[in-house]
């Protein structure tokens, strides 16, 4: 139980470094275009879902008899997430002989591979396409982002080190400042002490 929660760690992480990403112009970048199409993507992957479990159900009717990643709901919907991947065997689907086998199969890959998923990348490029263009032609990349950091931060370091040194003088002056008043202080009592020894 206690790996199953800190399982979810590496996400939290992950979130908060797309958090840090929003400081970065260029980072920024694909954070907001993320943010910017999840109500369209949220659209399509109704539609998508909704014909990826037709789909699924159909192929479950269709090869369940012959085919044991088909023979069961989970199985059929772990299959046809494989053949979404490119992940099967078309031999042994070809061996069932149907010609409704066939048709599922090519309409399935024409349907899902070819058009809805082509229309996912086209719903995020789109986005991304508009917040690109609104980004400044001198945004700051990664690189010039920390190697400005960097200028800054020995610029601090100097500027401090200098002040160091500016106090540092001072205090040795007003020290030895110090030491010339008491040494003045000193040789006037003894000057007033001889006169007073002559005088007696």
């Amino acid at each position: 139980m206690f790996r199953r929660i800190i399982s979810f760690y590496p996400l939290l992480v992950v979130f908060k470094f797309l958090k840090v990403c929003s400081y970065s112009p260029r980072l920024a970048l694909m954070t907001e275009t993320l943010s910017k199409a999840s109500v369209d993507i949220f659209h399509f992957a109704v539609v998508f879902f909704t014909v990826f479990l037709i789909y699924t159900i159909s192929g479950m009717l269709l090869f369940g008899q012959e085919l044991l990643m088909f023979s069961t709901t989970e199985r059929a919907l772990d299959a046809t997430f494989k053949i979404v991947m490119g992940d099967f065997d078309w031999e042994e689907m070809r061996r069932i002989g149907r010609l409704e086998a066939w048709i599922w199969f090519v309409t399935f890959m024409l349907l899902v591979n070819l058009i809805m998923l082509n229309m996912l990348i086209a719903i995020i490029m789109d986005v991304y396409a508009e917040v690109k263009s609104s980004l400044p032609a001198d945004a700051d990349t990664l690189w010039s982002h920390g190697y400005w950091k960097s200028v800054k931060a020995s610029a601090a370091m100097a500027s401090t080190s200098l002040d160091t040194k500016r106090l540092a003088r001072r205090t040795a002056n007003a020290g030895i400042t110090k030491c010339l008043m008491a040494d003045g202080i000193l040789n006037a009592l003894i000057f007033d002490g001889n006169l007073n020894a002559a005088e007696v």
